[in-house]
């Protein structure tokens, strides 16, 4: 005769056996990419490889969008899921969709819809990114104006091995100890419209593109 243990212990098993996913935090979701170009409109025949993160592999799917630009695909997760979407002629956008509220057993929304937009490859202009983090730069002269080469990093001749001065700095600095100092740094550009501008882009996520430029020009 089966005691109550082991018939309460064989009835846990059967219920872990039948409830395995959500046992180890797995729950259904379901994920619809809409995929568009700048202007708004569907991108049909988008490439989507969409990953489905459970508890020890990923649960892929591959396809193309459908004339509308959409793309859906439905798993079990532990509530990552992440893509990414390429085409000829875009540049390959990447992303990722956390659930973080359940209902039963499913993800809720119950239908996450992920707006996408593929940036096209146009004309590319040549631009430089450099990590500056760890670098430590020192002006070399005070009180006068010395260019700075942004593609070589380094002072115009006669202080670096710069060419073309993209930005003027000027360091004023009168010091007499620790108590009683006083410094002044200006930033100058060469050209007339010139200048910095801050803008934001997500370095993990979006598109390959991180920096979109448009030019206008006046007659």
């Amino acid at each position: 005769m089966i005691s109550k243990k082991v018939f309460c212990f064989v009835g846990i098993i059967f219920l872990l056996i039948l409830n395995n996913s959500t046992a180890f935090g797995q729950y259904g979701a379901n994920i619809t990419l809409l995929v568009f170009d700048e202007s708004g409109t569907p991108v049909e025949d988008a490439k989507v490889k969409v990953g489905f993160e459970l508890a020890d592999n990923t649960q892929a799917f591959v396809g193309l969008t459908d004339m509308s630009g959409q793309f859906e695909a439905s798993s079990e997760t532990n509530g990552h899921v992440n893509y990414v979407v390429e085409k000829y002629g875009y540049y390959k956008s990447i992303g990722a969709y956390e659930f973080y509220e359940k209902s039963g057993t499913s993800w809720i929304p119950s239908d996450a819809v992920v707006e996408v937009v593929l940036r096209k490859i146009e004309a590319p202009i040549p631009m430089y990114a450099r990590n500056t983090g760890a670098t430590k730069l020192e002006i070399p002269m005070l009180n006068q104006d010395l260019g700075f080469d942004l593609i070589e990093y380094d002072w115009v001749s006669p202080y670096g091995k710069g060419k073309k001065a993209d930005f003027i700095f000027t360091l004023y600095r009168k010091y007499k100890n620790r108590s009683d100092y006083e410094a002044t740094l200006k930033l100058k550009f060469s050209n007339r419209f010139d200048g910095i501008q801050s803008i934001y882009e997500n370095r993990r996520n979006g598109s390959e593109l991180k920096l979109l430029l448009i030019i206008i020009k006046k007659k």
